[in-house]
C-alpha cells in the first residue's frame, strides 16, 4: 500500500472516530438533562417485556421513574405504549399492570397497543391523546433514547420535556456504550425518514397518514 493511501485511510478513520465520539457525547449529554414540570401526561416509550408479562430491565426502570413522577403530581395521565413484542406480551398492557400494582389508578392510563417502533409509539399514541386534549408530556426514557424521542414528539406537534431514568442497564458502563452506539444508527435512520417526510409534504403527499395507515394494517395482510 502506498504511503499516500495509508495517510488518506488514517485520516478517514480518524474522522470517522471523531464523528462517532461526538455522537456518543451529544446523545449522552443531551439525554441527561431533566426538565421536570407540570404537564398533561407522562409518556413511556415501550421496551422489552418477558413472556409472562414482566417488564424487562429497561422498561422497569422507566416505569419506576414514571410512578415517582405520577405520585409527585406532575401529571394526571400516563401514556403506556408498545404493541406485541417477540415474547408475545403486549408492552403497553404490561406497563399498565406494573404501574397499577404500584398505586397508579386505572383511570389514569391511556394505552397504545399497536406500535413496534419508537416513531409508532408517538404516532399511534396521539390517536388516544387528542380526544382528551393532551398536548404536553414528560417523556420517561433512558438518556441515550431521549433526544430522538423529544425530536419525534416535537415533529408531531407535542410539547415534550425530558424526564430521564438512570436506573436501567443502558446507564451502566457496558450498556451505555452498546445502547448509545446503536442509537447513533437509529438517529441517522430517523433523520433520513424525517427528510423523506419533509420532501413528501413539499410535493403535496401526506406521508404521515400513509405511514400510519400502513402500520395499522395487520401483519400478513
Amino acid at each position: 500500500m502506498q504511503a499516500s493511501t495509508k495517510i488518506r485511510l488514517r485520516r478517514w478513520l480518524t474522522g470517522l472516530l471523531a464523528v462517532y465520539g461526538a455522537g456518543l457525547l451529544l446523545l449522552t449529554i443531551s439525554g441527561m438533562r431533566s426538565d421536570l414540570r407540570s404537564v398533561d401526561c407522562l409518556f413511556v416509550p415501550g421496551a422489552r417485556v418477558d413472556a409472562d408479562g414482566t417488564p424487562g430491565a429497561s422498561l422497569q426502570a422507566r416505569l419506576d421513574t414514571a410512578a415517582e413522577l405520577y405520585r409527585s403530581g406532575l401529571a394526571k395521565f400516563v401514556v403506556c405504549t408498545g404493541g406485541r413484542g417477540e415474547s408475545g406480551a403486549i408492552e403497553a398492557q404490561a406497563a399498565r399492570d406494573y404501574l397499577e400494582a404500584r398505586g397508579v389508578p386505572r383511570e389514569a392510563f391511556l394505552l397504545e397497543e399497536m406500535s413496534h417502533t419508537t416513531w409508532e409509539n408517538f404516532v399511534f399514541a396521539l390517536q388516544e391523546m387528542r380526544p382528551k386534549g393532551l398536548r404536553s408530556c414528560l417523556v420517561v426514557t433512558d438518556p441515550f433514547h431521549m433526544r430522538r424521542c423529544l425530536t419525534m414528539a416535537q415533529e408531531l406537534g407535542l410539547e415534550a420535556h425530558s424526564a430521564p431514568t438512570f436506573d436501567g442497564p443502558a446507564w451502566r458502563p457496558r450498556g451505555w456504550l452498546y445502547y448509545t452506539t446503536r442509537e447513533i444508527g437509529a438517529w441517522l435512520k430517523y433523520c433520513a425518514e424525517r427528510a423523506r417526510r419533509t420532501v413528501d409534504r413539499a410535493l403535496g403527499l401526506d406521508a404521515l397518514t400513509d405511514e400510519v395507515s400502513a402500520s395499522r394494517t395487520p401483519r400478513g395482510s
